[in-house]
Formats: C-alpha cells, structure tokens, sequence
C-alpha cells in the first residue's frame, strides 16, 4: 500500500472512532434499599435500678430520636415512654425508661422502639 493509502485508511479510522466517542451515554440508575446499622440492644432491669424500667444500649446516635411506646397486651392500651437516663457515648448511645406506675403490674407488655 503507497504512502496516501495509509494516510487514507489512517483518517478513515480515526474519523470512524471519533465518532463513536462523541455520542454522550445517558441514562438513570436507581437504587433500592437501606443502609442498616447494628439496633440497639434491650435489657431488663438490672440491679439498683428500680423494677419495671428496661435499658437501651448501644443505639446508632440516629436512633436518640425514635419513638419507644409499651402496649399493654391485657387491655390494649398504648403509652408513649421518654428516657430517664441518657447515656451519649462517642459513636452510640444508651437510655433507661421507667414503665408508668399502671405498668408496674404483672402482665405481658409490647414495647415497640420506632427509628426515624
């Protein structure tokens, strides 16, 4: 092949590829899904603290908002319950909630802790 075959078929090819290249590519990605961190960890009332109150420990820091209520599963009854004691760690936090007084009864409760 002569010298202006080559630079022919050279500019021939590079005009071809740069075509291919000019076109943008778009599109839409979609994600589906959650980030999950580690829940909190639940625990009975322990010595010294007074019966009828239960700990959370080792929340997310995002969790400090959630809602904690207790359903009474005798007569269905549902009370919103706020930490008596904060505990704000580095990375993670621990609290304590008393029961009411109505909820200091035998019986068999529902707690249910809501994250934001």
């Amino acid at each position: 092949m002569n010298r202006m075959g080559r630079l022919a078929l050279f500019s021939l090819l590079v005009g071809i590829s740069s075509n291919l290249f000019a076109d943008s590519i778009s599109g839409v990605i979609y994600f589906t899904g959650a980030i999950v961190e580690p829940p909190c960890s639940m625990n009975a009332s322990q010595q010294g603290e007074s019966r009828g109150s239960f700990r959370l420990s080792g929340c997310p820091m995002h969790a400090r908002t959630a809602d904690v209520s207790i359903r009474s599963m005798r007569t269905g009854e549902v009370r919103s319950l706020q930490p008596s004691d904060l505990s704000l760690g580095g990375r993670d936090f621990s609290a304590r909630y008393d029961l009411a007084a109505s909820y200091r009864r035998p019986g068999s409760y529902l707690v249910t802790v809501s994250y934001p």
